[in-house]
C-alpha cells in the first residue's frame, strides 16, 4: 500500500479514507483518556516507610504538593462555612499544625 492511499482504486479509496478518521479520532480519544487518567492519578502515602529510598527533592515536592491541596480544601470549605468563619489566618495555621516539617 503507497503512501495516503495513493496506489487504491477509485472504489477503495473512499473506505482507505473512512478507516484513516476512524483510526485518527482513535487515537485522539486514547490520547485523551491517557491524559484525563494521568492528571486524575492520586497516591495517597499514609505511612513514611512507602516513601523510604525516595531522594529528598522527591520528599520535599511531595510535601509542597500536599500542602497545596489541603489549603486548597481548607478555601473550599471555608467558602461553604455558614457563619462565624475562622479567619484565613486561623486556618494557615491549623494547616501548619497538620504538615509537620511545613
Amino acid at each position: 500500500m503507497e503512501a495516503s492511499g495513493v496506489g487504491l482504486s477509485a472504489s477503495d479509496r473512499p473506505i482507505f479514507n473512512k478507516l484513516q478518521l476512524e483510526a485518527a479520532e482513535l487515537s485522539s480519544k486514547f490520547n485523551n483518556n491517557v491524559l484525563d487518567s494521568t492528571k486524575a492519578f492520586k497516591l495517597k502515602i499514609s505511612d513514611p516507610s512507602e516513601i523510604e529510598g525516595l531522594p529528598e527533592s522527591a520528599k520535599v515536592i511531595n510535601l509542597v504538593y500536599s500542602t497545596i491541596y489541603i489549603y486548597n480544601s481548607f478555601k473550599k470549605i471555608y467558602r461553604l462555612w455558614p457563619q462565624n468563619k475562622p479567619s484565613l489566618k486561623e486556618i494557615r495555621k491549623l494547616l501548619l499544625l497538620m504538615v509537620p516539617g511545613l
